[in-house]
């Protein structure tokens, strides 16, 4: 999933600064179609993926270095993470990518919110619950 700030970015409004729904969803500038975006907050990484690729970017870098970014991030706690049968356990990663098209990890979630705020939100996380 793919989250952008709803408005211009100016030091005294927080809407421009963080991407949170839980922060976001009191915007009035959420259901608004806004330039390069649309409605809301969210893309699937399918329209992220459409939308670079639109722009001349390849996609499929991008996406193997998120993917070793999780790799790398994973495999040295592998070993603390308990087994158990017939259970999993869900992560959020929490990535940027800069103007350089570089992905950045900024955090990652222990069991990430599966609250349904939007039809992104249904989209993504349906499967999963």
């Amino acid at each position: 999933m793919a989250r952008f700030a709803f408005c211009e970015n100016r030091l005294d409004n927080v809407f421009s600064h963080l991407t949170n729904t839980s922060i976001n969803k009191f915007s009035p500038n959420l259901n608004k179609n806004k330039d390069g975006i649309g409605n809301g907050c969210k893309w699937t990484l399918k329209k992220l993926r459409r939308h670079l690729e639109a722009c001349g970017i390849d996609f499929k870098p991008i996406w193997c270095k998120i993917i070793n970014i999780i790799l790398l991030t994973i495999i040295p706690i592998a070993q603390e993470i308990p087994k158990v049968t017939n259970c999993f356990e869900l992560y959020g990663f929490d990535i940027i990518i800069d103007q350089n098209l570089k992905p950045w990890i900024l955090e990652v979630n222990f069991s990430p919110a599966l609250t349904i705020d939007c039809d992104v939100d249904l989209q993504i996380k349906a499967v999963t619950t």
